[in-house]
Formats: structure tokens, sequence, C-alpha cells
């Protein structure tokens, strides 16, 4: 009787721990988007902002053409991906060699300049909801909460419920 007990009390401090780290992390997520909120609005607030289901897309250069990016097309961009802080802070990544020897940072990915891809999802949330939509020649932030990058995950040189902003710049887009 006294074990089943303790292991009773134990499930239940597990569980009562996990559903407090959960709203914590909602709780992070909604205080997030809030800051996101309000860079938005103080930064850009003369700036064309799309948003696409969470992730903000603040267009600095308009692109060229009709031809907007799609799942299926091809497309080829440099990123400097950085955690979001209030803008743009700490880089944790990027394929941009005009940026990267600024910023004393090495290339993330040394055999490729640019991106070149079938647009497919094949990134993290907030990166393919800003991606949608960009036109060829576009250079824009995509801004996202830890809920669409890589949440509460420490991953390479992102802390957990981090926010994210990449600069991206669509060098090339062809439809498919």
């Amino acid at each position: 009787m006294k074990k089943l007990i303790s292991e009773i009390l134990i499930l239940s401090f597990l569980f009562f721990t996990f559903s407090c780290t959960n709203e914590d992390d909602k709780t992070d997520v909604i205080n997030q988007e809030s800051s996101i909120d309000s860079y938005l609005s103080t930064t850009f607030a003369d700036s064309t902002v799309i948003i696409n289901d969470g992730a903000a897309r603040i267009i600095l250069n308009e692109g060229i053409g009709s031809d907007f990016l799609e799942v299926g097309d091809s497309v080829k961009f440099y990123y400097v991906g950085y955690i979001f802080s209030n803008g743009p802070s700490t880089v944790f990544a990027t394929n941009n060699p005009y940026t990267f020897e600024d910023l004393d940072f090495e290339l993330t990915d040394q055999d490729s300049t640019v991106v070149d891809v079938k647009f497919s999802n094949q990134f993290i949330s907030g990166l393919n909801k800003g991606l949608v939509g960009m036109k060829n020649e576009e250079h824009s932030y995509i801004l996202f909460s830890s809920d669409d990058g890589f949440k509460n995950n420490d991953l390479y040189n992102v802390p957990a419920l981090s926010s994210l902003i990449f600069e991206v710049w669509i060098t090339d887009l062809k439809k498919n």
C-alpha cells in the first residue's frame, strides 16, 4: 500500500511539473508574440508587413515580377538567422558571404553559399510560412516566436524558447 501511495505521489508530482512547464512555455510564447507585435508596430509602422499564420514578413526591398514563391517552386536565397531580442541580436546561422565577414561568423554551410531548393516546407515552420509569397529579388525579415521555431529545444547555438528573425534575400525564383 505504501508503495502504491509513493508511486501515485511521484506520478502526481511529475504530472504537475510537466503541466506547469507546458503552461510556462505557453506564457513565454504569448510574451514573445506581444514583443514581436510591439517591435513591428514601433519599428516598421510605415513598412509593408505581411502576417502568415504567426510569421511576420517585413519587406525591406520589394521584389520584381509578378511571380510569388509557393510550395513546389524552386528558390535560391541567402539568409542570416538571428535570435530576436527586441530586434535582430545574436547571429546563429548564415550562408551569406557578404555579411558573415562583417559579423565575424563562419558560414553555416561551407559547401553552398545560396540555398537552392524546391520549396516544400523543409525549413522550420516560421521560415516556411514567411517565405511563402516572396518575390524574386525580394529582401525581407521573417520574424516568429519559438512556437514556429525550435520550440523548447536548445539547438546549435539557439537557446530553448527563442524567437527568431531571418534576413532573407531571394536571388532566384522559378515557378514549377
